[in-house]
């Protein structure tokens, strides 16, 4: 990947191919921090869930499932007897 003005992507310890000891740098300006603390943080997200039918539904549970906090749910408005499965969440 091509580091685009004072940020980019950065691979250390290159092998011959793609391994899981493999660690990624994100440099932003000065400050650098490694692709293994980035996953570390987004193991717990804050997520906004915008869609609606069954999908968005088993999307939700499994995101609540997993530990993150899910701050906000955007659905259409139920129409007559047909209630949006995101919608009751």
């Amino acid at each position: 990947m091509q580091p685009h003005r004072n940020y980019g992507f950065m691979k250390k310890n290159c092998h011959s191919g793609p391994t899981n000891n493999d660690i990624w740098s994100f440099h932003y300006g000065a400050k650098s921090v490694t692709f293994k603390s980035v996953t570390a943080l987004l193991d717990r997200m804050r997520v906004a869930i915008i869609g609606q039918s069954t999908f968005a539904g088993e999307v939700y549970k499994q995101l609540v499932k997993d530990g993150h906090k899910v701050v906000g749910v955007f659905t259409v408005p139920d129409q007559g007897n047909r209630e949006d499965p995101l919608g009751k969440f």
